[in-house]
């Protein structure tokens, strides 16, 4: 696809707004500098809510050129989302057989669901991280919970695809395991190789149902529809959720049975491996109904760099109209350790709860616009008050923001009107670039490993996800890292926090 084809398809993009709520405000001129031509994922050709192939992650290379181009990076995010929301089996491929949620049992070890035809998500209000179970789904940096301004607790699930599940077992098994014992993540041909060997040795064999996938982690974040204006433009599934029982002051929500419901999505997280990046490449997508950003700046089509202002008029998922930005993104409440058995309460400051009414919805705005950041190599744990901004720094925003805009321009301008895919944009990815003699990017943490070697949104967080940390780590190898741990990842338990902090918490599959 032309550069001129792809512009002039992004400026009829095609949106489907859910009725009554406001939208994130989009440049529709970005400098069209980062494309994709997305008729090659569809293999039915484009329509609403048409079958999407699933990135050919071990196939994955640098087209464009650079160092390397951001686009191909970012592309892969999308076509992985386009996927994962396709349908398939009696739902969307996120809740079919390819892929397989992650829950606690009663002592907080994590076991894989299957998902099969009929069966419902399970999903849990996050509960904040115990040292002892790393994995818990809790709000990173402390455990806070999120509330719409519909009133709905934001609900969370943790998935992986097969081949991670698979991977996983494998790595795990007392005898007859994966041979040669990898130290990394799959990531390359001859990785692929020993998977698929070990995959066919065990009774039944083990079936990926999109092998070049590589491992994939998600997350998911999820409001109940019902409190939705309408959910036009939004995925949905049916899923079980924890029931609450409130206290007379509305501090405290203890759990009181389950329902089941109808969930529509507001955010995924979506880290995979591809060919010689190890490390994951990291990238997210929120809904544009979710909350508006602060002001940022872009390149325009004709070359020029201008402002694009903070725009919160209207009714978001979560920001009340009218709110002030400076008093946003404000925790009014946590969900203590025990995820769906265990307990909300309010914040408090000074034996007061720190928002009016206790457990109640806050206001939300993305304060790092596509996961762009002032960040160097020497700001690691620094707040912005702290680093020193260059212009270099402010060149690599300027050009990170306009290349994301152009992508999701360029793709959601494609998609076939009605399919609400197109609600939804990329807010950032990131990885590392390749410095090692055979191309294999460096792990953070690991050998070989600098800041420098970032690459993509430095600031990447998702608004539903890290909506009261995001101040608190830079970005997502902040907290998935080689912690104190050995260059084999798999070798010790020395540090649970690796990489994927559900890998050691998981118990591995009994059969196929």
């Amino acid at each position: 696809m032309t550069r001129h084809r792809a512009a002039a398809l992004a400026a009829s993009c095609l949106m489907i707004p859910a009725p009554g709520l406001a939208q994130m405000a989009i440049p529709a001129n970005p400098a069209p500098d980062c494309t994709a031509d997305i008729a090659a994922w569809f293999p039915d050709g484009i329509a609403p809510d048409g079958t999407v192939t699933p990135p050919n992650s071990l196939g994955f290379t640098d087209t464009h050129g650079g160092d390397p181009d951001a686009c191909d990076f970012y592309a892969w995010g999308a076509q992985a989302f386009l996927w994962l929301m396709s349908p398939a089996e009696d739902g969307r491929v996120i809740d079919s057989s390819a892929i397989f949620n992650v829950l606690p049992d009663e002592n907080g070890t994590r076991q894989f669901q299957r998902s099969t035809p009929g069966t419902r998500l399970t999903v849990a209000v996050r509960a904040q991280k115990d040292d002892d179970v790393v994995g818990e789904i809790g709000q990173a940096g402390g455990g806070g919970a999120l509330m719409s301004q519909g009133g709905s607790l934001v609900h969370y699930g943790v998935h992986t695809n097969d081949l991670y599940g698979y991977f996983l077992t494998g790595q795990k098994a007392a005898t007859g395991g994966i041979d040669p014992a990898p130290t990394m993540y799959p990531h390359n041909a001859a990785d692929m190789t020993a998977l698929t060997t070990y995959m066919a040795s065990v009774t039944p064999p083990f079936v990926s149902a999109a092998p070049d996938t590589l491992v994939m982690e998600l997350k998911t974040s999820w409001v109940e529809a019902a409190t939705l204006p309408d959910t036009t433009g939004y995925i949905t599934i049916p899923a079980r959720v924890p029931t609450y029982a409130r206290n007379a002051a509305n501090t405290e929500w203890t759990v009181h049975g389950q329902r089941d419901v109808t969930l529509a999505l507001t955010g995924i997280h979506i880290a995979g491996t591809v060919q010689n990046h190890p490390e994951f490449v990291w990238a997210t997508f929120e809904h544009i109904s979710n909350a508006p950003d602060v002001g940022y700046s872009y390149t325009d089509d004709t070359g020029t760099v201008v402002p694009f202002d903070y725009d919160g008029s209207g009714d978001f998922v979560f920001l009340a109209p009218g709110a002030d930005p400076a008093t946003a993104n404000v925790e009014c409440m946590k969900a203590q350790s025990g995820g769906a058995t265990g307990t909300i309460v309010a914040d408090t400051a000074n034996g007061n709860p720190v928002c009016a009414g206790g457990i109640v919805a806050s206001d939300t705005v993305r304060t790092r616009p596509w996961g762009s950041y002032p960040f160097g190599p020497s700001d690691v744990g620094r707040t912005i008050d702290e680093i020193t901004v260059t212009q270099a720094m402010v060149d690599q925003i300027v050009t990170n923001n306009t290349r994301l805009l152009s992508l999701n321009a360029a793709v959601r301008g494609q998609l076939a009107a009605g399919d609400p895919r197109a609600n939804y944009v990329q807010t950032g990815s990131i990885w590392t670039a390749p410095s090692t003699p055979d191309g294999t990017a460096p792990i953070p943490g690991g050998t070989g490993y600098s800041d420098g070697d970032l690459r993509g949104s430095l600031g990447l967080y998702n608004a539903t996800m890290e909506t009261y940390s995001f101040d608190k780590a830079p970005h997502c190898f902040s907290c998935h890292a080689l912690f104190n741990g050995p260059e084999n990842m798999f070798g010790t338990e020395q540090s649970k926090e690796q990489l994927s902090h559900i890998y050691y918490a998981i118990d591995p599959l009994t059969a196929p």
